[in-house]
């Protein structure tokens, strides 16, 4: 299992290796927040009320129970511990941010003595603090939990500052002047008004010779004092200022009078305030400040694919950090720049060199020469915005910088710059939400809002247009300009059209207001020139990455595109595919569909590729897949679930050009993922889109191979139309073709797979199902193939419990399949046999075995994320429940249960499931709650337009 990372400064977070957990509900991620920053057990009715205060026990209860699940399917079950009346996660395993801030904290309390230790403790700790405590969240109603979060976020705020300002004061005790200068300015961040801050910042220039930053420090701090306070600075700050200004280093503080520095006039105008807010960018602006404050970094390059909003933070950055510079900030356009032998001149231009034009190239020498003696003395930030033609130009920055050490330069580009000297940050599209539900909360959305109401006052989203909103965030995958382009659109489309028309048309949202740059009127000229600064192999391997649905290896890349290492790299640098820590790299969403219609244009190439990209992704089904059958499935069942997409892909078109020997090799382990899963929609479409493309195959081939793999497409294929209750008649129907075949077929794999798919459920009788058991079981046997022989046995003793109620040879059965599941590791198959144990041991009456047995199985499926078994299981615990005379506990598997069953969002599972508790819980005498569920199945019925359903439901009621 990964590390599991708890993230509570900024917004919550879970992080499982490199990759973050999904987590939804805001209550969710604060009952993760209070047990991680707690690390206590806590009582589950104090957590109930808590975070849901306005709601009766049980349904608070209830709730928690829903918030619990989901946070161990996040979290991982070893990590929560969860019993009847407490909850505690396990902080010893999971790594806090909180914690081990604090405990950070509490040992360099402890080796104050220690300069050394001391130091690398308080920027450890200094660096986990990342934003405010739980920045972001709030629950509405909870009064409670929000007084909590308060105390909790000042409390850690104090210790921070404490932390910076002792790190501050140690630093440039030991000589260390860029360490305290950088404590020193994330102080002020922190708290600008602090004097105290003020001065470790002034002390830190003046030792480490920037006397001029030094006196600017005093005006700035004089400037926020007057500002936000009408007050002068403290007459310690007033005595260093004096220090200052005879250029002598700090020693004790003294009580000069103070002396005001003449004003100086600012030779860059800040360029004017945006015109729109931004939003989103906290992180982002944060780090550019932080960055820009490092005596190390003079030449910063914010990297990211066009529209992505490089621009909006640079402008937002020099009009912020202005005041910061003793001679301000200037932006420098170099978009119109027609080469690189410009860029100087542009420069001189804008920052006012005697004699400057920014007309024609700047070939002299000596141009460059007056450029750089020009700003040698200046203090100032340069913003050069849209460099990535321009590359050649690139040195001419490490010159600038090189020679005007107190100059700052922000550069905007596609493309890294590739110099020694270049700091990056990268710049993603904005945070989208993962489901419509509290899109508000995600800046993606409120940029589309915030737009959205620029065009058309007082928009305001129906509930129902939210989803539609989402998923125009998500084609564009978070794009500042995709969502404003797709906005202006409101007054004249629904935002569903939107959506629609954005997932078709790379031309559809076109910039409508005058202005644009010409590089910003429509997504396909941001990726036109995006294009046209690759090489011709560049271009070709970025089409033929294209294919992927999902993201891809570096292995996967170089099968299907040829692209390499270094090309992957460079493409990377580009700004056209990002890389995750994982392993894995993605190309944006709109890259990806103007990177497929440059594709579509080489018709040899794209079905080369796409051939190439069907071969890879089944080949690896296969081989991964034999994982799943070989124990330790977490590993392979993990890696194919990153690939999900690019499987089904590479299935359909296996299906429709008769690949199907692919076909052969991956179909076992296609129908085991969803069954292992729970994915019996998604099993259920690849196989029967299958059948009669294979039943044609056999027409047109005859032969063994074409007959035994249409017997297994068959089988499977009635296997999930009984899952998903399909007619009785149509789950019979497929496999009584699918035994036709294999029965008359001579052994072999497929044949034992198709006779074993047949007879789960003691399918077509229960002494057929013995039958078709043995034989495959044999197979197995034969073959040294053990997984499958358990399967087999594990198969054969669900026909002897739930058909022939024959529950001693059941449970052998389930033993001997279970010993060997056990041999193997192979959690899975345990769990099924678990559960087989417990239907033996409630038909046994031995409800507190049944009860155990049922825990151990549903531990594993809740892992899996498998609904439907969590379901099963769930409901057969609250049948020990009540037969043990619990029915508290039996009341709560089944709500359980049910919210389960609702989250799949298959709504004919919720009335069965209503029905079915109301049915188990008349029969122990619960008629009240029976009757409280059949009301609910009722409503759930008549919702869903189930009119069969309703009519099962009111006619149990009668009886009640």
């Amino acid at each position: 299992m990964p590390p599991i990372a708890v993230r509570l400064f900024g917004y919550p977070t879970i992080e499982a290796g490199s990759a973050p957990a999904p987590v939804a509900r805001q209550r969710t991620l604060a009952l993760l927040a209070y047990l991680a920053a707690t690390a206590t057990e806590v009582g589950r009715d104090r957590l109930a009320a808590l975070l849901w205060p306005d709601y009766d026990r049980d349904q608070a209860r209830a709730y928690l129970r829903h918030s619990l699940w989901e946070l161990r399917r996040a979290l991982g079950e070893p990590h929560l511990h969860v019993d009847r009346r407490t909850v505690r996660m396990d902080t010893a395993q999971v790594s806090v941010d909180v914690v081990e801030f604090r405990r950070l904290i509490r040992q360099w309390r402890s080796d104050a003595g220690k300069p050394e230790e001391t130091l690398g403790l308080l920027e450890e700790a200094a660096n986990l603090y990342r934003a405010d405590f739980l920045a972001g969240l709030s629950l509405a109603g909870s009064e409670e939990f929000d007084d909590w979060q308060l105390l909790e976020a000042e409390a850690l705020r104090r210790e921070l500052l404490q932390a910076l300002e002792a790190l501050a004061r140690v630093a440039l005790s030991r000589g260390e002047h860029g360490r305290a200068l950088s404590a020193a300015l994330r102080w002020l961040q922190v708290d600008p008004l602090d004097e105290r801050a003020h001065r470790s910042a002034m002390a830190a220039y003046l030792a480490s010779g920037q006397r001029s930053l030094a006196l600017r420090q005093y005006q700035l701090c004089a400037q926020v004092l007057q500002r936000e306070l009408d007050a002068e600075p403290e007459p310690a700050t007033q005595a260093l200022y004096q220090q200052i200004l005879s250029a002598t280093a700090p020693s004790a503080p003294v009580e000069p009078v103070p002396v005001a520095e003449p004003a100086r006039a600012r030779p860059f105008s800040p360029p004017p305030p945006p015109v729109t807010p931004l939003v989103g960018r906290e992180r982002e602006m944060a780090e550019i400040a932080r960055l820009l404050a490092d005596p190390d970094c003079h030449l910063l390059t914010l990297l990211g694919q066009g529209g992505v909003g490089k621009t909006r933070l640079a402008l937002e950055a020099a009009h912020e950090m202005s005041e910061r510079f003793r001679d301000g900030a200037v932006v420098v356009p170099l978009e119109s720049l027609p080469g690189a032998d410009h860029v100087a001149g542009a420069i001189a231009s804008a920052t006012r060199v005697p004699g400057a034009a920014a007309v024609g190239p700047t070939a002299e020498a000596d141009e460059v020469t007056r450029l750089l003696e020009h700003l040698r003395t200046r203090e100032a930030l340069v913003v050069l915005d849209g460099m990535e033609h321009l590359l050649d130009s690139a040195p001419l920055l490490e010159r600038l910088t090189a020679s005007a050490p107190q100059v700052k330069v922000l550069v905007t580009s596609r493309e890294r710059l590739n110099l020694m000297s270049e700091w990056v940050l990268e710049v993603r599209g904005l945070a989208c939400p993962p489901s419509p539900e509290a899109p508000e909360h995600y800046a993606a959305c409120r940029l589309f809002l915030g737009a959205a109401r620029r065009n058309v006052a007082g928009y305001l989203p129906t509930p129902d247009q939210w989803p539609a909103i989402v998923r125009v965030c998500r084609l564009v995958e978070g794009l500042p300009l995709g969502l404003e382009m797709a906005a202006a659109w409101v007054r004249a489309l629904p935002v569903e059209d939107i959506a629609a028309e954005l997932e078709r048309n790379l031309d559809f949202p076109s910039r409508v207001w005058r202005g644009a740059p010409e590089r910003h009127r429509s997504l396909r000229a941001v990726f036109e020139q995006s294009w046209s600064l690759l090489l011709p192999k560049e271009q070709q391997a970025l089409a033929r990455l294209s294919v992927f649905r999902a993201g891809f290896t570096r292995e996967a890349a170089d099968a299907i595109a040829a692209a390499g290492p270094a090309m992957l790299m460079m493409l990377v640098d580009k700004s056209l595919l990002s890389y995750a820590d994982g392993g894995r790299y993605h190309l944006h969403a709109v890259v990806k569909q103007y990177a497929a219609e440059k594709l579509a244009l080489s018709p040899d190439d794209e079905r080369q590729a796409r051939g190439q990209h069907c071969r890879y992704c089944l080949e690896m089904l296969r081989q991964v897949g034999a994982g799943l059958m070989a124990g330790g499935e977490d590993t392979p069942l993990a890696l194919l679930q990153a690939e999900v997409p690019d499987l089904e892909a590479a299935w359909d078109h296996a299906v429709a050009n008769r690949g199907w020997e692919l076909v052969r090799g991956a179909a076992a382990a296609w129908a085991l993922f969803h069954e292992m899963l729970g994915r019996p929609e998604e099993g259920l479409r690849s196989f029967s889109a299958a059948m009669e493309p294979a039943r044609k195959e056999l027409s047109e081939r005859p032969g063994e191979e074409p007959a035994a793999l249409l017997a297994l497409l068959l089988a499977v294929t009635g296997r999930f139309r009984a899952v998903l209750s399909y007619p009785r008649e149509q789950v019979s129907e497929v496999r009584a073709q699918s035994l036709s075949l294999a029965q008359e077929l001579p052994d072999g794999r497929e044949v034992a797979f198709a006779l074993l798919v047949n007879s789960v459920g003691a399918e077509p009788s229960p002494a057929a199902a013995l039958e078709s058991c043995r034989r495959s079981q044999g197979i197995f046997r034969a073959s040294g193939d053990r997984w499958a022989e358990a399967l087999a046995r594990l198969v054969w003793a669900d026909a002897a419990n739930l058909g022939l109620h024959d529950y001693e040879a059941a449970w052998v059965g389930y033993e001997t399949a279970l010993a060997i599941f056990s041999d193997l590791g192979h959690h899975w198959g345990q769990a099924l046999c678990h559960n087989g144990m417990a239907i033996v041991a409630t038909a046994r009456g031995l409800h507190h075995e049944a009860a155990h047995l049922g825990r151990e199985a549903l531990a594993i499926f809740e892992q899996r994320g498998d609904l439907r078994r969590m379901v099963e299981t769930r409901l057969l615990l609250a049948q020990a429940g009540w037969a043990s005379g619990r029915p508290l506990a039996a009341r709560q598997d089944v709500e359980a249960a049910l919210t389960a069953a609702e989250r799949s969002g298959y709504a004919p599972a919720v009335t069965w499931l209503l029905s079915h508790a109301a049915s188990l819980a008349a029969s122990h005498g619960q008629h009240g709650q029976a009757r409280e569920w059949l009301e609910r199945s009722v409503t759930r019925a008549r919702a869903s337009g189930d009119g069969h359903a309703e009519a099962v439901a009111k006619q149990a009621l009668a009886r009640l």
